[in-house]
C-alpha cells in the first residue's frame, strides 16, 4: 500500500526592508511580537546599509526584481 500524500501548504512570504540596524533591530522585535510560528507567514528583515531613504527604496527595488517574495514592505524613518 502506498502512504497517503500530505498536502502541501504555500506559505506567504513578506519581505521588510529598514535603513539601518536600528531599524532591523526594531523590526525583529516586533516580528517576534506579531507573528506567532504555524501563521502561514514567512517574514524576512533585511537591512540596506544606511545611504538614506533613497539608497533604501534602491536597495528595496533590487530586492523586488528577485521573484522570492509576496509582499514587501519598507521602513524609514
Amino acid at each position: 500500500m502506498s502512504k497517503l500524500k500530505q498536502p502541501i501548504v504555500q506559505r506567504r512570504t513578506l519581505l521588510i526592508v529598514g535603513e539601518g540596524a536600528d531599524e532591523k533591530a526594531f523590526l525583529s522585535y516586533l516580528k517576534e511580537q506579531l507573528v506567532p510560528r504555524g501563521a502561514g507567514l514567512m517574514v524576512t528583515i533585511k537591512n540596506a546599509k544606511g545611504k538614506g531613504a533613497k539608497g533604501v527604496l534602491d536597495y528595496t527595488i533590487k530586492q523586488i526584481r528577485i521573484p522570492e517574495y509576496d509582499y514587501v514592505n519598507v521602513l524609514t524613518v
